[in-house]
């Protein structure tokens, strides 16, 4: 592919993506700028940044934002995900605005949910769905509708008491709360003595 070719050969970059002091990411103002709102407002408007050769990140994850960047200038827009990393890209994909890698990854997190790791996954998912976009809310409706398949072990898990009161609000009034109602009365129990 011929966009990846030019990203991998350091050809023709025109900004510098930094974040923090570690990373320095080169790469093409038009790229970004076509595959971020966050970008092209930022590259087009009378900002700083607009006639800068860097841009400075603050609060972004570095290796989400090189994979997310890297993920620009592939043929298919695959961005590499693991069950480690993908949090971060969630976050780091939100911020940017870049909906069509925050989808992937909302899939990709979707398919990795586990018991053990339900009332943390929906934890993770409230806080995202606050950004207000299409693919954190699908991922909030998600993870509520998992811990409510699961409830009994995800009410026992730490993460469960810091769920927010509209958050257990929802599970308990979910027409799919699989459980019996001792757990129900336990998890909710717990979590209103934390």
């Amino acid at each position: 592919d011929n966009m990846q070719g030019l990203y991998e050969s350091g050809s023709f970059y025109d900004i510098v993506l930094r974040v923090g002091k570690s990373l320095r990411l080169p790469a093409h103002r038009f790229v970004l700028a076509s595959h971020s709102p966050f970008f092209a407002r930022m590259l087009s408007v009378e900002m700083i940044e607009q006639h800068a050769g860097e841009i400075q990140l603050e609060d972004v994850n570095d290796d989400a934002l090189a994979a997310i960047v890297s993920s620009f200038y592939s043929a298919a827009g695959t961005v590499a995900l693991s069950a480690a990393t993908v949090g971060n890209i969630i976050r780091c994909a939100s911020r940017l605005q870049s909906v069509s890698v925050e989808r992937v990854a909302v899939n990709f997190f979707c398919s990795c949910l586990e018991p053990d790791c339900g009332a943390a996954a929906l934890c993770f998912a409230a806080e995202m769905a606050a950004t207000g976009s299409d693919p954190t809310k699908y991922l909030l409706r998600q993870c509520l509708s998992y811990v409510c398949a699961h409830f009994r072990v995800c009410s026992t898990q730490p993460e469960f008491l810091m769920l927010s009161h509209d958050t257990v609000r929802s599970l308990l009034a979910s027409d799919n709360l699989e459980c019996d109602e001792s757990s129900v009365f336990n998890g909710l129990m717990s979590w209103v003595k934390h």
